[in-house]
């Protein structure tokens, strides 16, 4: 199937920022539960638009990477929030989902914003973002980095101490995601064994 390999690094990628979300939010006093429910869903858009995307005809040429990653880049946060008011998620995660790259000029950033752009960074650093082409549809601009840190009062020393648990929740939530992965193809691999070798008859 087309994509498949971008559709895994959104899967690990939000599940490993729905955690360190959780983490920032904790040590900020805000709602960690939901700041992990914006973890979770902040890339839905990539998702939804690569789902669209994978219906086009077969004999299409197939979409460079680097072209990709631009209509991504422009498109997903946007995406995510139309579908976070489709399914009709609260306010707040609407309002999130779909300013996390960048923020509105007029109004100061939702706190949960700046926490989710905080660590889509972060999971970068750690080698769970989501890349492709030139790299640029998971990128949080410097500009957008710094109005978050000033909004959580995020120093220098609290963001090193934070990357460290990141590398470690990233390292667990990965190993225990492939795990999981494993488990699931080998019971495919079982399943269809069983349904190959047809029913068994008495003898």
């Amino acid at each position: 199937p087309r994509y498949t390999a971008v559709m895994e690094q959104i899967r690990v990628h939000s599940t490993v920022s729905a955690h360190l979300c959780r983490l920032v939010a904790s040590r900020k006093s805000l709602s960690s539960e939901t700041a992990f429910l914006c973890g979770l869903l902040h890339d839905i858009g990539m998702a939804a638009t690569l789902l669209v995307l994978s219906d086009r005809p077969k004999d299409e040429p197939a979409i460079s990477s680097f072209v990709l990653d631009e209509v991504l880049r422009q498109t997903h946060q946007e995406v995510s929030g139309m579908i976070a008011q489709l399914w009709k998620l609260p306010e707040d995660v609407r309002k999130v989902v779909a300013n996390h790259h960048s923020f509105p000029a007029h109004e100061p950033p939702h706190p949960l914003s700046a926490v989710l752009a905080i660590t889509e960074e972060m999971s970068l650093s750690v080698g769970k973002g989501v890349l492709m082409g030139a790299g640029r549809c998971d990128r949080v601009w410097p500009e957008a980095l710094v109005r978050a840190r000033e909004v959580l009062g995020l120093t220098e020393s609290e963001e090193s101490g934070l990357r460290e648990e990141a590398r470690l929740i990233a390292e667990s939530v990965g190993q225990d995601m492939e795990d999981e992965k494993k488990a699931s193809e080998r019971k495919t691999v079982q399943e269809k064994k069983t349904a190959s070798a047809g029913p068994r008859t008495a003898t």
